[in-house]
Order: C-alpha cells, then structure tokens, then sequence
C-alpha cells in the first residue's frame, strides 16, 4: 500500500509546474495585489537572477521568505511564474492555464486588444529582473502583433506608447520596443497614411516627447526606401 501511495505522489508531481501556487513543499511567497502565490526557490532562483540574489548565499535561512511586487499586477505575476515554472511564454488567457488558483485572477489581457500591452509588461519585467528568456519570449509577438495589425489606429495606442516609453530605456539593450513602434510608425506614414490618426498621434507625442524626437530623428538618416505616396527615396533609420 505504501508503494502505490508513493506511485501516486510521483505521477501527481511528475512535472514541476504542478507544484506552482500549491502549498505542497513550497517555502516562499510571492505576493501581488491582494494575491499570494506559493512557490517554490529551488525552482524560482534556479531560472531567475532576480529571486536568486533576493534569496541570498544562504537562502535556507532568509527568515522573511516573501517577495512583494507593488508596481505589478497578478495577471502579470502569474505569467511570470507559469514562464519560470513550465518554460514557455504564457499568451493565453492564465484561467485556461490549468491552475486552478489562477482562475480567480482577474485577467485584463486575455482580450486581443490587449495582447500589445501584455507583450511589453512582460518585456519591461523581465527587463527588470534580468530574465533574458522571458525578455526576447515578450518582444518575438510584440513585433508580431504590432506590425501585423492596425493597431495605431486604435484608441488604445497612445497608451501604449506612453507605457512603453516611461517603462523602458533608449540604451541599445532596452530598446527593442521603441524601435518596433518606431518602424511601425514610419511605414504607416510612407505606406498607408489611414493607419495615422493625427488626434492619436498628438495624444502619443504629448504623452512620450521622446517618441516624437525619435520619429524626428528618423529624417537624419538610416537605411533608404522608397515612399509609396511620393515616390522619393527616404531614410528607415530603425530596422
């Protein structure tokens, strides 16, 4: 009886994501909001430098076994910890992740509309935590979703500019967002002028001046093309 007792727990347990936000052997908190997930730091300081420097040389004996993520939201923080957990960059909506706790998680992004903003959450803390996997996980459907997608008409995307603009850097290694909004941008002037709306863009500018400079900046030089309203050659200064 012990055996298939023993059996049981192995198969329950075969894969560590079935560990996540379970109190079985978990020894650290990670609290968001008004949520608290269980996890585990022979796991999370494995895969994240972040949590790893937080635990310390002698992690065993941290007495404050607890990490508080004020600026977050839980819908962000448990798809970090899915990302830690099964290795794979969490898009879909976290209810349909298979825990059960995450299903009382309220989830803004599980919407398409929202699918960009989610991408750069999750690029601006994996840039805060030195998590280079999840970091280039978050900016491949940035690109995708944005540039194959109207989305500079919406409402939403001045938003989106702002977020990205106070949430990351203009240094070569934080930069990969601004120049995919940067790009998109400047085709959409060159190629299809009804993806511009002016209110958006004012709105966009106002919100982020650096972004208005850096469409500025894009007339100074960079790789040529040739612009589908005029016909003349111009500069693509972000590729």
């Amino acid at each position: 009886m012990a055996s298939s007792e023993i059996q049981s727990d192995v198969y329950e347990f075969s894969n560590v994501f079935d560990f996540l936000n379970t109190t079985n052997f978990s020894d650290f908190e990670v609290v968001c909001g008004d949520f608290t997930f269980k996890v585990h730091r022979i796991i999370i300081c494995q895969r994240c430098k972040y949590f790893k420097n937080l635990n310390g040389v002698n992690w065993m004996e941290t007495k404050d076994a607890k990490a508080t993520f004020t600026d977050e939201e839980p819908a962000i923080i448990a798809r970090l910890l899915i990302f830690l957990y099964r290795g794979t960059y969490p898009e879909q909506d976290i209810a349909r992740s298979g825990i059960k706790q995450f299903e009382t998680i309220d989830d803004p992004y599980r919407f398409p509309g929202k699918l960009e903003l989610l991408h750069a959450k999750m690029y601006a803390l994996a840039s805060m935590l030195d998590l280079r996997e999840l970091f280039d996980a978050a900016r491949i459907p940035f690109k995708r979703t944005y540039q194959h997608d109207a989305y500079i008409i919406r409402d939403e995307w001045a938003d989106l500019v702002q977020y990205v603009y106070t949430s990351t850097s203009d240094s070569t290694a934080d930069s990969h967002l601004r120049r995919i909004m940067l790009k998109g941008m400047q085709l959409a002037i060159c190629y299809d002028t009804t993806r511009v709306r002016p209110d958006n863009l004012r709105r966009a500018i106002h919100a982020a001046p650096d972004f208005g400079f850096d469409i500025a900046m894009t007339c100074i030089g960079g790789e040529s093309y040739t612009c589908n309203n005029c016909g003349r050659d111009q500069k693509l200064l972000f590729d």
